[in-house]
């Protein structure tokens, strides 16, 4: 179960749920806590790029939107380190993925990754970095498409 704890008794725990729903769970039952409003959250966000975008150029534009979100007064405060570029965390034939880490003050991960995520989508836009899977796809020539469809039809 995972929730914000509204009330806590010697017998029971009280949590309200990402829903809303209030929960009460005997103390009995509870096996293992883990606590998300102490010192800092964590959060990765995750970028793929496709095979022919450069992973360098993509970084370093990452590093740019870091930059820019760390010296933001309205954003500074809630950051506890980061966001930092990690780097390429994977890749095959579909592309590559590059990992940011970013760290909050509790419970404002979530609301920095949105915006990180923002950031990063308007400045790949602006330097023309492709991302995520297939983007668009063009078909070119009246020929081409009719062959296409007489090769499906058969």
């Amino acid at each position: 179960m995972t929730g914000r704890v509204e009330h806590l008794t010697l017998r029971r725990t009280v949590i309200r749920d990402v829903q809303g729903a209030v929960v009460s769970i005997p103390n009995g039952a509870v096996s293992q806590v883990a606590n998300l409003s102490r010192d800092w959250g964590q959060v990765f966000v995750d970028i793929s790029i496709p095979p022919e975008s450069s992973a360098d150029t993509a970084l370093a534009a990452l590093e740019h939107v870091c930059a820019e979100l760390r010296a933001d007064a309205s954003w500074s405060p809630v950051l506890v380190d980061g966001p930092r570029a990690l780097g390429v965390d994977s890749f095959g034939a579909a592309g590559a993925n590059l990992r940011l880490q970013l760290r909050t003050v509790p419970g404002r991960q979530d609301d920095a990754a949105r915006e990180l995520r923002r950031r990063i989508q308007n400045r790949f836009e602006q330097e023309h970095i492709r991302w995520g899977g297939v983007q668009r796809v063009e078909i070119v020539g009246n020929e081409t498409l009719q062959s296409f469809a007489a090769r499906s039809n058969s």
